[in-house]
């Protein structure tokens, strides 16, 4: 494993590059991108590191793996607003600026994918025509929307995944985002949230943004395979209105194989943990069949 950067938007973002065992100058691998959820990192998860397990299993498979930190998470670097006037002319200045970390936002997410692809893209050992996504919990839906939205992506796993956060926020969520969003137009709030009304997650939910934030709608696009695996007692969003149904809907349009499966007896945090293996023996054959 290598510690590399890539840009993304002005943000340098941090990420580690799991190549295959022996691979050998001139080889052409598939490429996977791998995404943590909300309020995660890429390292997150203790000793056990999940997401960096997943990746060295990926790369044991012949497959090489980048897991990535969004702008503002883990060891990326931050955002910033401007605090101060700046000249009206390209140039350098000297400025004032807020930093901002840990903002939960799908769109910058999803860019941030994109730059992710376009950084394995330059890889020497990638094969550009099978680059694939991995993504969990409100990346899981982060996934899905990039697959539909960049030709590149050839193959998607997403895992305990938020497809509809009309469904998962609900009412009161989308009341808030709309709230929001005329408050930060108007200035009567930060242009960029750093209040958390969902203190058990850590990171600002920007609902200005989340609150159309619906890859589910995307649904009957989807024409690459996508395996959506659920945890059967999920305990944070209504599994049944957000991959179930996406599930169900792409089958139903019926242009690219779309395959559900439920953990059975297992809750959100099991995917990472208790049920690792089994999620991992999931992803493994879905790519070995489809990437």
């Amino acid at each position: 494993m290598s510690k590399v950067e890539f840009w993304s938007e002005g943000t340098k973002l941090a990420a580690d590059l799991h190549y295959p065992p022996g691979w050998t100058e001139g080889t052409r691998c598939p490429g996977i991108v791998l995404c943590h959820g909300w309020g995660q990192s890429k390292d997150w998860g203790g000793e056990s590191k999940p997401f960096q397990q997943h990746a060295e299993r990926f790369a044991e498979c012949g497959w090489i793996s980048l897991v990535i930190d969004y702008r503002g998470w883990g060891e990326s670097g931050s955002r910033v607003v401007v605090r101060t006037d700046l000249p009206d002319e390209r140039t350098e200045s000297d400025a004032q600026v807020q930093v901002i970390r840990q903002v939960v936002d799908p769109y910058e997410w999803a860019w941030d994918v994109r730059h992710a692809l376009d950084f394995l893209e330059g890889e020497p050992g990638i094969d550009p025509d099978r680059l694939a996504l991995w993504g969990t919990s409100f990346a899981g839906g982060v996934v899905v929307w990039t697959a539909v939205h960049d030709p590149r992506v050839k193959c998607v796993v997403s895992q305990v995944g938020v497809q509809d956060w009309r469904s998962a926020g609900g009412p009161e969520g989308a009341a808030a985002g709309r709230a929001q969003a005329i408050a930060q137009a108007r200035g009567d709030v930060e242009p960029i949230p750093q209040e958390n009304p969902y203190p058990a997650m850590p990171g600002a939910p920007n609902l200005a943004k989340m609150r159309d934030w619906a890859p589910i709608d995307y649904a009957e696009d989807i024409s690459v395979p996508v395996l959506l695996i659920d945890a059967e007692d999920e305990p944070l969003f209504d599994r049944h209105q957000n991959s179930e149904k996406l599930a169900q809907l792409a089958q139903a349009a019926g242009r690219a194989p779309v395959e559900y499966r439920v953990l059975e007896g297992a809750n959100h945090g099991d995917a990472y943990h208790g049920r690792w293996q089994e999620c991992s023996d999931l992803a493994v054959a879905w790519y070995k069949e489809h990437l």
